[in-house]
């Protein structure tokens, strides 16, 4: 979508852009890594307290109010589906040997053309 209107030359969307999912909750890091676990149980997390303070947030939230009323995007993927893609890559990439991008890429599309979205 920002890609074809740069191409287009309409310089207005040469700006930053979070996609991701839209209106659904905060999760914590603790709560992402341990869904990850559950999509590739190879992932084994190790936690250790800590004296030291780091400037971390809590929760992750991706804001996409931008794309949504500038560009009219939509998300295709929920968190938890978009989060099994990304442990499915990275399982694929490491067990297998495979790159899985151009199938995921597919696989997005489909799902954005049975959500009747109007870029796909």
């Amino acid at each position: 979508m920002v890609a074809q209107k740069l191409f287009e030359r309409n310089t207005i969307v040469a700006d930053a852009w979070n996609f991701g999912p839209v209106n659904e909750r905060e999760y914590t890091v603790e709560e992402i890594v341990n869904l990850s676990t559950g999509f590739w149980k190879k992932i084994q997390p190790q936690y250790q307290s800590s004296d030291k303070q780091f400037a971390e947030t809590r929760t992750l939230f991706i804001d996409s109010s931008k794309a949504v009323k500038q560009l009219q995007w939509q998300p295709v993927w929920t968190t938890l589906e978009g989060l099994e893609k990304t442990i499915e890559w990275y399982r694929k990439f490491y067990e297998e040997d495979t790159i899985s991008t151009v199938q995921q890429l597919s696989d997005y599309v489909t799902a954005a053309k049975q959500k009747g979205l109007a870029w796909a």
